[in-house]
């Protein structure tokens, strides 16, 4: 189950379900708001931390440049840019499989769930990955800002795998 749940993270950030503005508050560059929340916090996608505010959260622990956030600021928009037009070439395929997984979270459908979500992983193999993001935003930081970074999502993640349901675990 924890794969499904890694797949669920993945889908929020590629459909965009997670927003990007809580990344770039982390780096100073936009405004807190309605944007930096999920929107379906009660269905199968949210049912963890979405990686995204996993970053914004590391991020924001650390010590950052103006330099940095300026960076960090551009990256971020590029990533945006890329998953905004990945959403909208392939919102046909994707808006059905969301309703249908969602419909199959509440009815409390376990194999609909993994057929659909197994069908979003698929389509989405090509898309912008938060993976890709985090290797690009790591690379902005010094050494030490990078092992503070890389603590602070492990405690996270951590943190995830302690508050999820015993069957996801």
């Amino acid at each position: 189950m924890k794969r499904a749940t890694y797949i669920m993270a993945a889908a929020i950030a590629v459909l965009g379900l997670a927003g990007v503005a809580p990344l770039a508050r982390a780096a100073n560059t936009a405004p807190a708001g309605p944007a930096a929340t999920a929107p379906d916090r009660d269905g199968p996608l949210a049912e963890r931390r979405e990686i995204l505010q996993d970053i914004r959260e590391a991020l924001a622990s650390l010590n950052l440049t103006d330099d940095q956030k300026t960076k960090i600021k551009d990256v971020v928009e590029d990533f945006r840019k890329l998953r905004e037009d990945y959403r909208a070439d392939h919102k046909a395929e994707l808006e059905p499989l969301l309703k249908d997984l969602k419909a199959a979270h509440e009815a409390k459908n376990e194999e609909q769930v993994k057929a659909d979500l197994e069908k979003i992983r698929v389509i989405m193999e090509a898309g912008p990955k938060p993976r890709e993001l985090l290797m690009k935003l790591a690379a902005l930081l010094t050494p030490e800002q990078r092992k503070d970074f890389r603590a602070a999502m492990q405690k996270l993640r951590q943190e995830d795998t302690d508050a999820a349901p015993a069957t996801q675990k």
